[in-house]
C-alpha cells in the first residue's frame, strides 16, 4: 500500500505536474478519471503555493539552503504514494491522510516537504475502461535532508571546503536506507494505533525493499488478468458439466427403453428340438 520512488532535479517539474494534474499535454497515465480531478486535494501549507511552479519555486529555495553535489545524477527528491488501506472505513480518509502527513513529517522534516496530494482519480482500468483499483492515495513528495557531520569542520589543509560551510546536505541513500525501509510500516501503524486512526498499514511481513508505482500497477493488472481467467475456466467447467449431466440423462433413458438380452448369452434361452435317443438301461 506503500510505494517509493526517488528523482533528479530535472525529473522534479514533471512528477510535481503530474501530481497537481497540470500536464499541458494530455497525460499519458491513461488510468486518471478527468471526472473524479475536482476531488482532489493538497495538504501542504500556504507557503509551499497550490501549483507545480509555486511547489518548484519553494523547492529551489530550500535547494539553496542545503549543500549537495552538482551531478545531474543526483537523487534531490523523493516521493512516497501512499494509499488508503482497505479495511479504512470512508469517513476516515481525511484523518488517514493527515496523521500519514504528520507521520512522514516526523520523519523527513515539515519543511522538506514540496507535495503532499491526496488523489480521488487515479487507479488501473481493465480493457473496458473501467477503474479496477481506485483507492484513493496520496503522494508526499520530500527533499531527502540529513544534517552535515562535517560541519564547519576544517580539512587536513585546516581549509574550511565549501561542502562544509553548510549545517545541512542531501543524501537519500543515507536517509533512505535498508533499515529505514524495514521499521517503515512497523512505526506507520504504531503512529495510526496511537492518533486513533484503526486501519492496518503494516502486515508483519518485510523485507527492507520497497516497489515503485508502475510495478504495483503492473501487478494489479496481472491479478485482474488471472481473475478474468478464472471465471473463463468456472463458465468453460460450467458448460462441460452441463454436457456431461445431458449424456448421462441420454445414456440413462437409452437404457431404460433398450430389450431385455437375458437368457441370450451362450446359447440360453435359444429354442432346442429334442432328437430320438437310444437309453440303454
Amino acid at each position: 500500500m506503500a510505494a517509493f520512488e526517488k528523482y533528479t532535479d530535472n525529473a522534479v517539474i514533471y512528477e510535481m505536474r503530474h501530481n497537481t494534474r497540470e500536464n499541458p499535454r494530455p497525460p499519458k497515465n491513461v488510468d486518471i478519471d478527468p471526472e473524479r480531478t475536482k476531488n482532489n486535494y493538497s495538504l501542504h501549507l500556504s507557503d509551499r503555493g497550490s501549483t507545480a511552479r509555486e511547489n518548484k519555486t519553494y523547492y529551489n529555495q530550500r535547494m539553496q539552503e542545503v549543500y549537495h553535489y552538482k551531478r545531474a545524477d543526483v537523487k534531490t527528491a523523493c516521493q512516497w504514494v501512499i494509499t488508503a488501506p482497505k479495511d479504512l472505513v470512508p469517513e476516515m480518509e481525511e484523518v488517514f491522510f493527515m496523521e500519514t502527513y504528520n507521520y512522514l513529517n516526523s520523519l523527513y522534516g515539515e519543511q522538506n516537504c514540496i507535495q503532499a496530494i491526496v488523489h480521488y482519480d487515479e487507479g488501473v482500468k481493465n480493457s473496458k475502461g473501467e477503474i479496477l483499483a481506485g483507492r484513493p492515495h496520496m503522494h508526499y513528495m520530500f527533499i531527502p535532508v540529513i544534517k552535515n557531520k562535517g560541519y564547519m569542520k576544517p580539512n587536513k589543509k585546516g581549509n574550511i571546503v565549501t561542502s562544509a560551510k553548510y549545517p545541512e546536505k542531501i543524501c537519500a541513500d543515507q536517509l533512505i536506507t535498508k533499515k529505514h525501509l524495514q521499521m517503515f510500516h512497523p512505526n506507520y501503524q504504531k503512529w495510526l494505533d496511537a492518533h486513533g486512526v484503526w486501519c492496518t498499514v503494516h502486515s508483519g511481513i518485510t523485507d527492507g525493499k520497497s516497489r515503485s508505482v508502475e510495478d504495483l500497477k503492473y501487478t494489479t493488472r496481472e491479478l485482474e488478468k488471472s481473475k478474468d481467467r478464472i471465471k473463463e475456466l468456472e463458465t468453460e467447467n460450467s458448460v462441460l458439466r452441463d454436457k456431461v449431466h445431458t449424456l448421462e440423462e441420454q445414456i440413462a433413458r437409452e437404457q431404460e427403453h433398450k430389450p431385455s438380452t437375458w437368457g441370450t448369452i451362450n446359447g440360453w434361452g435359444k429354442e432346442h428340438t429334442r432328437s430320438n435317443c437310444t437309453i440303454d438301461i
